[in-house]
């Protein structure tokens, strides 16, 4: 009993100092507030459940210092869109008599390109279990994050959990509420330098991480705190869809702390790369790069484009088959957003401006088309552009919006009316709207 409660209070310190070790590319296990866009997940600040857009599950599994019967371990799910994201995790943390579970739901949302923000609510369970001695204690808890991206290569951001816990003395003695602030800089293609000031119940703690994306499939990130002697490091390979993590962490006093995780990611998770030209020949590469033209390009060209999927490309290019000229307000609908819509801007010709496909779509596409076609054809797709826009203001996903325009354009409206009734995942309630609000928009 006595070696139990001493194994608490040196883990209740150490704890008040850093949190249970999590995912390998966060490096150091206390909150921090700033990380850059390869980390994912990013198990404190919950404003990172925006960016980027795509789903994901992470499990992990935990050493800390080496010590033989204690372990950490967790998963999480995360789902993101260009808007909003949200986020279930857990994780498990102790020996077999002495355990502190948590398990959390995130929601975040942007709402501003450069602005993300999110709120992450925490059950957490403490648990001692011996042969004379027993406790179990349960609270709840929530955290808030902020990020704010004024350029595309500053990021700043602020974290607070336990944030109930501040007003609740009994709580305090368990959570150990704490800030973050910090800021990412990215200086260079494929390579970021991040520094967080944490500031705990007991002391404040500097923090500096540098990432560099040596491949696309491969990213190395390495870090150092001064305050607690820790040094660490962390690799992350990706493979179709896999993210494979390996992280060690280096106290001076305790030891040394092992984690490893597996990542199924959808999309491309692969990294923006480094480049391995000098200064000179880098500006020449960049100078002489051909623009690639939106009009007639194929979704190969269109994914050469840095940061951009194959999947996006391909919608893209369908989208300037189905529905007409491509504007940024597009390709933000097809799923570009953030970093990924500036490369694609920074990368492409050939935009028409964002007004002339809103409103004024139909007086566009007569214009565009009359030239190459007859005034029928140029009439038809000006409601299948409206269709479009009312399908995705109905809240049908992006993709059943293209499918439903590009069958509208080969048959009559009764036809796309009955082939909407069949569709069979969308729900009655849509398939009513749809047709109430949208059928009429054809000729």
């Amino acid at each position: 009993m006595t070696a139990l409660v001493l194994y608490a209070a040196i883990t209740g310190q150490l704890l008040a100092f850093e949190r249970a070790p999590l995912y390998p590319a966060v490096l150091f296990p206390y909150p921090v507030a700033a990380a850059d866009e390869w980390t994912f997940p990013h198990p404190y600040n919950p404003a990172y459940g925006a960016f980027p857009s795509g789903w994901g599950f992470t499990s992990f599994y935990a050493k800390p210092y080496m010590l033989e019967r204690l372990s950490s371990g967790g998963a999480s799910l995360t789902w993101k869109d260009a808007a909003a994201g949200f986020t279930l995790d857990f994780a498990t943390f102790g020996i077999p008599e002495y355990r502190e579970d948590s398990a959390g739901f995130s929601a975040s949302c942007r709402p501003f390109s450069w602005m993300g923000a999110g709120v992450r609510v925490r059950e957490s369970f403490l648990t001692i279990h011996t042969a004379d001695y027993s406790l179990s204690e349960r609270f709840t808890d929530f955290d808030a994050g902020l990020i704010v991206v004024p350029c595309t290569w500053l990021t700043l951001a602020f974290v607070q959990d336990n944030i109930s816990s501040l007003a609740n003395r009994d709580h305090v003695e368990i959570a150990y509420p704490s800030w973050s602030a910090g800021l990412s800089l990215k200086p260079a293609p494929g390579a970021s330098i991040s520094w967080n000031l944490t500031h705990t119940r007991f002391s404040s703690i500097n923090s500096l991480a540098l990432t560099a994306n040596l491949m696309r499939s491969l990213s190395f990130r390495a870090g150092y705190s001064r305050e607690t002697s820790s040094f660490a490091f962390a690799a992350t390979l990706s493979l179709s869809g896999l993210l494979v993590s390996y992280g060690a962490a280096f106290h001076a006093y305790l030891g040394t702390t092992h984690v490893v995780s597996l990542t199924f990611a959808s999309g491309d998770p692969g990294f923006e790369h480094m480049h391995y030209l000098s200064p000179i020949a880098h500006s020449l590469e960049k100078g002489s790069r051909a623009r690639i033209n939106i009009v007639t390009c194929t979704p190969e060209e269109l994914g050469t484009v840095p940061l951009t999927s194959p999947e996006l490309a391909a919608r893209i290019v369908k989208y300037r088959g189905i529905i007409g000229p491509v504007s940024r307000k597009a390709m933000v609908q097809m799923g570009a957003s953030g970093r990924v819509l500036d490369s694609l801007l920074a990368h492409v010709y050939g935009l028409v401006p964002d007004h002339e496909t809103g409103a004024d779509g139909e007086k566009r596409a007569r214009t565009f088309f009359k030239r190459t076609h007859q005034e029928a054809e140029a009439t038809r797709q000006a409601g299948v552009r409206r269709l479009f826009n009312c399908l995705l203001e109905s809240e049908v996903p992006a993709a059943t919006a293209l499918r439903l325009a590009e069958m509208a354009r080969g048959i009559p409206r009764e036809e796309f009316l009955r082939a909407v009734d069949r569709m069979e995942e969308i729900s009655e309630e849509t398939r009513e709207q749809i047709k109430d609000r949208c059928g009429t928009l054809l000729p």
